[in-house]
């Protein structure tokens, strides 16, 4: 069970995060030192391994290094088919070379299959139907990353760490059940082999999420962890927020500066009357709060 998962999943909550989203949820799989889904799908591989998944928590992440840890014929009941709305929530990270072609996940074992992977540069970060790309510029790293797609009306849309990367008109044409993880779709011989990298949690709906959603979803487990006294005392409202923030605390704050999921300074200001305004555009991103004797509290928020 990963306790710090559940501890930082509760705590969110109570700061005004919202839960994963179940509505529409096919399955999750959490990869908890096994390959159960929790809806009762269960994927096999040959030698599975487990590493500290995105918290550090032990054996709680599934390892795709060789040949014999590749998922190849997953099963999951009631993924979505043809061209059907659906998302797909994947947190991965790389394996060294960190740079090389990595088969995140695929399903349908034909061309025109939905799939996370990482391509050759400059794509990098892809979802594909292996006609049609979303690409990211980001090159291959050994962090954790979270990827979403989601795809309603025939358009996908595609996410990496709850920032919007772009959106496209895609077809698929899946008409199995089968997942693949580490392998590619193609027919014979089970699939290219594309492995290095880590799995922590998949998560598939038979919906688009809504980009709040998407969000709300990626935040568990970025950044920093409010894991201070003072951040544990400290709230901030509402969440999502749109303008402004307020911030309730019993320590006397004075200055606060705002960074995005990259650490890139946003803005900074001085505090007054524990209100905070901006024009920010969607996405995720942290408040540090600062008194004159140098206390310190640290918030994740988003902005709709």
């Amino acid at each position: 069970m990963k306790k710090i998962y559940s501890s930082l999943f509760t705590l969110m909550c109570f700061l005004g995060y919202s839960q994963i989203p179940t509505s529409g949820m096919v399955e999750r799989f959490m990869f908890n030192n096994n390959l159960n889904g929790q809806m009762g799908n269960v994927f096999t591989a040959q030698k599975p391994q487990y590493a500290p998944d995105r918290f550090g928590n032990p054996n709680s992440a599934y390892r795709i290094a060789i040949d014999s840890n590749c998922i190849v014929n997953g099963i999951v009941n009631g993924i979505p088919q043809g061209n059907t709305d659906r998302s797909v929530c994947l947190w991965i990270r790389n394996l060294p070379p960190y740079n090389n072609i990595k088969s995140y996940f695929n399903y349908s074992i034909q061309t025109d299959c939905f799939a996370f992977t990482q391509e050759s540069a400059p794509n990098n970060k892809v979802v594909t139907n292996y006609t049609n790309n979303i690409t990211s510029s980001a090159s291959g790293d050994s962090a954790w990353h979270c990827l979403v797609a989601t795809h309603a009306s025939g358009t996908t849309t595609f996410y990496i760490d709850g920032v919007l990367i772009g959106s496209k008109i895609i077809t698929y044409y899946n008409n199995t059940n089968l997942v693949r993880m580490g392998r590619s779709p193609a027919i014979t011989p089970n699939g290219a082999l594309y492995p290095g990298f880590l799995a922590d949690e998949l998560i598939i709906y038979n919906r688009a999420l809504t980009p709040t959603e998407v969000s709300q979803i990626c935040a568990i487990g970025m950044g920093v962890q409010e894991t201070t006294d003072i951040s544990l005392s400290t709230t901030i409202y509402p969440v999502p927020a749109s303008k402004e923030l307020l911030i309730k605390s019993g320590e006397g704050f004075d200055f606060y500066t705002i960074t995005d999921i990259t650490g890139k300074t946003i803005t900074t200001g001085n505090l007054s009357e524990n209100k905070i305004r901006f024009n920010l555009t969607s996405g995720i991103y942290f408040l540090q709060l600062q008194s004159k004797d140098n206390k310190t509290a640290t918030k994740k928020f988003i902005v709709e």
